[in-house]
């Protein structure tokens, strides 16, 4: 009963935006023939707008809790690679679950270790021990290459966003 809601909340939607026009046509058609023309248009013209409101609304609800849930079940794929520590590439899926898996080693791409080291030099205070990994960096470059780790990024930081070498700017 509680499968596909979003895809039944469209449906819906689209089901009630009809018998919403519908009502108020048939209301507005009622009053021109009895002789209240601008009110018969003006009620078929209001009910038309508000049953297309309505259902735009419901509708956007249900796309909603839809994508909701393929985002929920590809966040489980990626949690799922992460935990095992592994790509997915040996095995062939279905098309679906192979985009989720192209999805979850995409953002798996850098491996754990690096991802450790890099948060263990986060931790570091910068100590004497630090002063030999500094960066001296020149005031006239826009871009300056860490010699650590290579990245390329603008001079006028003060760490590698990479590895966090403290760059010394010269004056």
């Amino acid at each position: 009963m509680y499968n596909n809601v979003g895809e039944e909340m469209m449906s819906l939607a689209t089901v009630c935006c009809w018998i919403i026009i519908a009502a108020f046509a048939v209301i507005g058609l009622l009053m021109l023939v009895g002789g209240e023309i601008l009110m018969g248009l003006i009620v078929a013209g209001t009910g038309a707008f508000v049953g297309w409101a309505s259902g735009l609304a419901l509708y956007g609800f249900g796309q909603l809790i839809t994508e909701t849930e393929q985002n929920g079940k590809r966040l489980d794929a990626i949690l799922s690679c992460l935990q095992q520590g592994e790509r997915r590439a040996e095995a062939p899926a279905p098309a679906e679950k192979q985009s989720i898996a192209a999805e979850a080693s995409a953002a798996a791409t850098v491996p754990a270790a690096a991802a450790e080291e890099r948060t263990r030099r986060r931790q570091q205070p910068q100590t004497a021990g630090n002063e030999a990994r500094m960066v001296l960096v020149d005031g006239s470059e826009k871009e300056v290459r860490c010699p650590y780790c290579g990245q390329v990024q603008r001079a006028d930081r003060d760490l590698c966003f990479r590895c966090a070498a403290p760059f010394v700017h010269k004056p």
